[in-house]
């Protein structure tokens, strides 16, 4: 199966409610790649399209939940081998 590319940037005003992805995918089916807007949910569902998520947004969740991990305790780490016997 051949698959074709295509790339739209089409800047509007704020749209919440999705109109503008209704408008400009009108009649599109197969896979779009966006970011986590929630205007494109209406005509994924209604068009069927598959949507793939971005991976610079995708890569942010696991740089926030990497800084939110402790930080490591500094300092001599010891061998419990090498201690000294009774």
């Amino acid at each position: 199966m051949q698959y074709k590319t295509v790339l739209i940037h089409a800047y509007t005003q704020f749209d919440c409610n999705g109109e503008v992805p209704l408008r400009l995918l009108a009649g599109y089916g197969g896979y779009l790649q966006v970011d986590g807007y929630t205007g494109y949910n209406a005509v994924c569902k209604k068009n069927g399209i598959i949507q793939l998520g971005c991976w610079d947004h995708a890569r942010r969740y696991f740089k926030e939940a990497h800084n939110a991990q402790p930080k490591p305790k500094k300092g001599k780490i010891t061998n419990p081998q090498k201690q000294e016997k009774c």
